[in-house]
């Protein structure tokens, strides 16, 4: 309990949540790091005495204690950037002061572990700062790498580097820095985008927890009034405890997807440190080698296997890379895709692989289509008719069966082998892990389940396996069916100036001005609307130009020739302006507009219509 008082320190009760929030980090790690300095100094002072390192090192514990105080008073930023810029320059001291107070007992691992502590303290400034304070968060992370890539030469500049202390060049250990550089550039990156992912979604569960308690104290009120209200206020009531529930199952849903991005973090974090592990350890061996054995031939096969470990390397951070791309594609427009005509295309792509097994492939698509990312679809169809090839019973006749149906709300797709299978005994827990693999006998890494289980949760969706030895395996993928509201009110582009919609269900763009815009950006949000058309076959758009403002007669020319002109080649069959009743000094754009789309059989209508009403014209107008 007094602990949780010193972690609060600093926070009141009219605290804005958010910074409560980094506050209390603040607070944690400056009680931990002080922990930490007051055990170092201690252990120091039984080896060395009282030593320059140890007074050091004991100095410090007081200046992270101070931090407490800081929040106390109401200067937590500055306890922030002094724990983040310390922490970093800190360590450097220490990895000085006892190479030159000891120079006799330096061995060439104390070159190599400084510069790993150097890579976690990035953790503290991307911890404590908010994506907000993008100017600290910067230098706070900066620092670490900028320290790591300037490490030989400062050892070097005080006459305690490698060489000047160990006496032999050392051409292995100049590439460990290299590695060190590319190690720090992925961790910075890969946390910055948990960071900012985390981070939206914990200001979106603090700003719905507010909404929520608001609109719990309105429902208090209205109950408190019940008997003087009239039947009115009733309804109104029970709308207020719809838009609390709403309210309260939004919050669930944020809190669950929280959750599972911070399991999600914690896995991509453990995955980092466990495969990036044995290429750095492999090379920071392959430098000692250079050290003890300078023959020509050793050399050059240290070299090849250097040349190994750092492919090696790569492949991780491509696969790793793959991931966080996934991760980025949440919010992709999703649009109506028929199983038929992808997995038509799955089935060419691998047409030799399925010849050359003579398999028997049947599909029963009782439902065709799912509204989803398209990419994503491919990409699940392809890993697991691909495992189903390699995996094959070559004792039998290859047979595979691909169906989809639609039980209650959901879709279910399933593809089912008749191949080795799977002994989910012993590899239940793990057949959509990361880098798992069951059968040596064919080439693989590992990461096309894993893969395929992302997709599938992105989509909203679930995937279970169902497999023997000896018999096949079953996979089942089960994603909700959409809402049409969902589909039909996707934001396939924003800014200040412009919302630009995607109706998946009608194949209708919306493009609604907010403001009076610049050329540039009036320009900008046309050519993007352009690109709806041009991806996913939009047949209707609906333009709102209430806020639009007059337009250039040069920006009309534009339009015109270069939007316009395009119009039968993009499928435009219905074009609906949206706008209030005025002088008529638009009368002469819409005039043009008319005789533009009309040239080319396009149905043109403008007038004070509200959005609602342009909606039912444009969608019991077009034939899709």
């Amino acid at each position: 309990m007094q602990f949780k008082k010193v972690f609060e320190l600093g926070i009141f009760e009219d605290t804005d949540p958010w910074e409560a929030r980094n506050i209390r980090y603040t607070n944690i790690f400056s009680v931990l790091l002080t922990g930490a300095n007051l055990i170092s100094s201690i252990v120091l002072y039984f080896i060395y005495g009282p030593s320059l390192m140890t007074i050091m090192v004991f100095s410090v514990m007081f200046l992270f204690g101070a931090i407490l105080l800081l929040s106390k008073y109401g200067f937590y930023t500055i306890g922030r950037l002094l724990m983040s810029l310390v922490l970093p320059i800190g360590i450097m001291l220490v990895s000085y002061i006892t190479k030159a107070e000891n120079p006799e007992l330096v061995k060439s691992y104390a070159f190599f572990d400084t510069r790993t502590v150097l890579l976690g303290t990035l953790v503290v400034p991307i911890v404590l700062f908010s994506v907000k304070e993008k100017l600290y968060l910067f230098f706070g992370a900066a620092l670490p790498g900028f320290l790591i890539l300037l490490y030989n030469p400062i050892h070097t500049l005080f006459g305690v580097g490698y060489e000047q202390i160990l006496g032999t060049p050392e051409i292995g250990y100049g590439m460990s820095g290299v590695y060190y550089s590319i190690s720090y550039i992925f961790l910075v990156t890969g946390l910055l985008i948990f960071k900012f992912t985390n981070e939206n979604l914990a200001r979106k569960n603090i700003t719905l927890f507010e909404d929520l308690k608001s609109s719990n104290s309105r429902l208090k009120d209205a109950s408190d009034t019940i008997h003087e209200q009239s039947l009115a206020l009733i309804q109104s009531n029970k709308e207020l405890s719809v838009i609390v529930d709403d309210r309260t199952a939004e919050l669930k849903n944020s809190n669950e997807e929280l959750i599972r991005h911070n399991l999600e973090l914690q896995q991509f974090s453990n995955t980092i440190s466990h495969n990036l592990r044995g290429p750095v350890a492999n090379l920071l061996g392959l430098a000692q080698l250079f050290e003890l054995d300078k023959d020509e031939k050793t050399m050059d096969e240290v070299i090849k296997h250097i040349r190994s470990s750092a492919t090696s390397l790569d492949e991780v951070l491509k696969d790793l890379g793959k991931i966080i791309d996934i991760r980025n594609h949440l919010f992709q427009i999703k649009e109506n895709v028929s199983f038929t005509d992808e997995f038509e295309k799955t089935r060419k792509m691998l047409g030799d692989q399925i010849k050359a097994c003579n398999a028997k492939i049947s599909t029963d698509f009782e439902y065709d289509s799912l509204y989803c990312i398209r990419s994503y679809i491919d990409s699940i169809l392809y890993n697991l008719l691909s495992n189903a090839l390699k995996y094959r019973d070559t004792s039998r006749p290859l047979k595979i069966k691909v169906s989809s149906r639609l039980i209650g709300d959901n879709i279910t797709l399933e593809l089912e082998d008749n191949g080795i299978g799977i002994n989910l005994d012993k590899y239940g827990d793990k057949v959509f892990g990361m880098y798992k693999r069951f059968h040596d006998h064919v080439d693989g890494k590992g990461l096309g389940l894993f893969l395929t289980k992302q997709q599938v949760e992105s989509l909203g969706g679930t995937i279970e396996v169902a497999s023997k030895p000896g018999e096949g395996t079953k996979f089942i993928m089960s994603c909700p069916k959409p809402q049409d509201t969902i589909i039909s009110e996707q934001v396939f582009y924003e800014s200040d100036a412009v919302t630009i919609w995607f109706d998946a269900v009608n194949f209708v763009s919306t493009l609604v001005w907010k403001r009076v815009p610049s050329s540039e950006e009036y320009r900008d949000g046309l050519t993007r609307n352009l690109e709806i058309f041009r991806t996913y076959k939009c047949s209707g758009c609906i333009a709102d130009v209430r806020k639009l403002g007059l337009v250039s007669k040069a920006d009309r020319t534009w339009f015109v020739k270069k939007i316009l002109s395009e119009a039968p080649e993009i499928g435009l069959e219905k074009f609906i302006i949206v706008h209030d009743s005025n002088d008529g000094k638009d009368d002469a754009y819409f005039e043009e507009m008319r005789k533009a789309v009309e040239a080319h059989n396009i149905f043109f209508d403008h007038d004070s219509f509200t959005m609602k009403e342009a909606k039912h014209i444009i969608r019991n107008t077009i034939t899709v």
